[in-house]
């Protein structure tokens, strides 16, 4: 292989796959979130007496920008495809300048609230020191600045297996919950309690992703099962479930209502920010439409009397009539029920979409590339009757989960039995072997039994990712393949 071949052309398709990229950013969300306390702790602990003075929001601002930069260099060298070897020398020149930067801009993170500096000369002076300060804030800040930088280098140099994802998330919520024990500090804690959600989702994600990194399937089962309808189901449930864990932990920790706000105020801050976003074209039309019918003047009315014609003026007890007031007034008190009747009606539309995608038969249609137009016209009326079919099906739930268990527990004992039956031939699967990467043995296993084995094989592996067989010729079709691989000859050792 030629290292010296230019950059522009040696780009990797291979490690731009969005999975890796939301992965990395998991893991250092997730690593972050424990590391910025722990730091923020050590440097206010009485070893180092606070030398940097800064709050707890700065100093996950600073844990960040250096574990993202790292992380970004990272990449980019794995995308230039540039050797391992060769990636020490660009990691440390741009850790130094990671280095620099966070110097310039500590003095505008602390307390004293200060400007960006680029005296790099100053921040490494020794001389002059007040008695208070153990050493120059360049010599401090120095190793944490090494520990972040290479943290994100390492979480970005390749996809970690979810086993090791798996021993980092346990360590993290050890290291989270050690550190929220030692502070004393209330404002520190409150902080904590709101990053708690985030840091939550972080590990649900980074461990989910893991899983759907390593597996070696085929870019059309990727892409199907896998696919961005997967990430957002997959963003969906881990907001749900984190959501539903702390409304159970406050009310298991007897938290009153304003630790409870205060735990919640940015996730909701969030969703509020999503409804304005969505609303506010709607409440723009509502307004400019109040705005064109407001009538300031209206003209007075005349009363016909016996002594003649008199004008009928504004008072207390015929007041004038102000069509664009009266619905203005009518807009804010039925503000609040207008946004939330919007966001209603869009988290509905979503729900039902996905419903109806995920439980239906047409989902492969919705993924063919060449939709036409007439079928993207008509998705709202497949939409209602695959919902209405599914409500149909319910009705036979009973038989259903049986007849769904009986052919999951037949492909799981047919492929079981296949394989034991490959293993007495000499042709064990291994450990570290997919149901894929076993055919080829299995091809020897059985000879000129490979469409057999593809059947149970694909059955198999279909079930365990929730697709069971369409009917009863399906299942016969495994029963008769296993029948027709135990009449096989052993090949001739």
């Amino acid at each position: 292989m030629n290292n010296n071949v230019p950059l522009h052309s040696t780009r990797s398709t291979e490690h731009t796959n969005w999975r890796h990229l939301l992965l990395f950013i998991a893991l250092v969300l997730m690593e972050g979130l424990w590391l910025a306390p722990w730091l923020h702790y050590l440097l206010a602990s009485p070893l180092l007496d606070n030398p940097v003075p800064m709050s707890f929001e700065n100093m996950t601002i600073f844990v960040f920008f250096n574990m993202f930069f790292g992380l970004i260099v990272r990449r980019t060298l794995v995308y230039y495809r540039i050797p391992f070897k060769n990636q020490q020398l660009p990691i440390i020149g741009m850790m130094v300048i990671s280095i620099l930067a966070s110097i310039a801009i500590i003095p505008a993170l602390t307390e004293d609230g200060g400007s960006i500096s680029f005296d790099y000369v100053a921040a490494f002076r020794t001389s002059g020191l007040s008695e208070s300060d153990v050493l120059p804030i360049g010599y401090i800040i120095t190793p944490f600045v090494m520990l972040l930088y290479s943290r994100g280098t390492m979480i970005g140099r390749y996809p970690p297996e979810p086993i090791v994802v798996g021993v980092r998330s346990r360590f993290a919520i050890l290291m989270f919950f050690f550190v929220s024990v030692l502070v004393n500090d209330v404002e520190t804690q409150n902080t904590l309690s709101v990053l708690l959600p985030f840091f939550f989702a972080a590990i649900l994600l980074s461990n989910a992703l893991a899983r759907s990194t390593s597996l070696k399937t085929s870019a059309t089962i990727r892409r199907v099962r896998f696919g961005r309808q997967w990430a957002l189901t997959l963003l969906g449930s881990t907001v749900f479930t984190v959501s539903v864990g702390i409304v159970t932990a406050a009310l298991l920790g007897s938290l009153n209502q304003e630790q409870v706000q205060r735990i919640l105020a940015v996730p909701l801050f969030i969703l509020g920010a999503i409804g304005v976003i969505v609303s506010t074209p709607f409440l723009f039309i509502i307004g400019v439409i109040a705005e064109a019918i407001n009538i300031e003047n209206i003209a007075p009315e005349r009363e016909i009397t016996e002594s003649g014609t008199r004008e009928v003026v504004a008072s207390a007890d015929n007041p004038q009539i102000n069509i664009g007031d009266e619905l203005r007034t009518l807009l804010d008190s039925a503000s609040t029920v207008i946004v939330v009747g919007v966001l209603v009606l869009f988290a509905l539309i979503i729900v039902l979409f996905w419903v109806s995608y995920f439980l239906s038969g047409e989902k492969e249609q919705l993924e063919e590339a060449g939709e036409s137009i007439s079928e993207r016209e008509n998705i709202g009326v497949k939409i209602f009757s695959n919902i209405k079919g599914v409500l149909n099906r319910l009705t036979d739930l009973p038989k259903m989960v049986g007849g769904n268990l009986f052919s999951s527990l037949t492909i799981r004992w047919a492929y079981a039995r296949m394989e034991y039956i490959g293993r007495k031939r000499g042709y064990p699967r291994l450990k570290s072997q997919t149901p894929y990467e076993y055919i080829p043995a299995l091809m020897k296993a059985f000879p000129e039994g490979e469409s057999h084995i593809r059947t149970i094989t694909n059955a198999y592996v279909a079930i365990r990712y929730g697709e069971l067989p369409e009917n009863e010729g399906e299942l016969n079709q495994v029963r008769q393949a296993l029948d027709t691989l135990k009449t096989l000859p052993a090949p001739k050792k």
